[in-house]
């Protein structure tokens, strides 16, 4: 865990970007920042499932966020399959804006860059949004391997 210090800091650097406290739906749990913190000390990537990285999220959530996507048959045809993943833009949304209050609480990425991912996102959402699960895809290659 952060030392208290440190955590005091980040929420500090929050309000001083923002003008205010994270909002409840937003509001990271110590841990959280902590784990985010401790990635970009050793240089990994902050990559997040946003299944499970929710806003007062336990360490141990009991149910992950599961997606709807289309499976290729050994036959060819198509079948719709449930894997685990984010359903839908607007649960993608909520682990985004958490992800996004911790990054500006670490001085992780400038606010434009994170808002402006945020709007592709949204953008390829309201013109693909039957195909949200090769969106979701995308998404989860992108932050696994390149930061937004």
């Amino acid at each position: 865990m952060l030392p208290q210090d440190d955590l005091d800091a980040a929420f500090a650097l929050y309000r001083q970007k923002k003008g205010t406290e994270p909002h409840a739906e937003v509001m990271p749990a110590d841990e959280q920042v902590t784990v985010i913190a401790r990635k970009l000390d050793v240089g990994v990537f902050p990559f997040v499932d946003f299944a499970l990285f929710r806003p007062n999220a336990t360490r141990y959530q009991e149910e992950k966020l599961r997606l709807e996507r289309l499976v290729q048959l050994a036959n060819g045809e198509y079948q719709r399959a449930h894997s685990p993943g984010v359903p839908d833009y607007a649960n993608w949304l909520i682990g985004w804006r958490l992800f996004h209050a911790i990054m500006l609480m670490l001085d992780a990425f400038d606010d434009a860059v994170l808002e402006q991912y945020q709007r592709k996102i949204e953008e390829y959402y309201r013109l693909y949004a039957s195909e949200w699960f090769v969106i979701s895809d995308a998404d989860i290659k992108l932050r696994q391997s390149h930061l937004p």
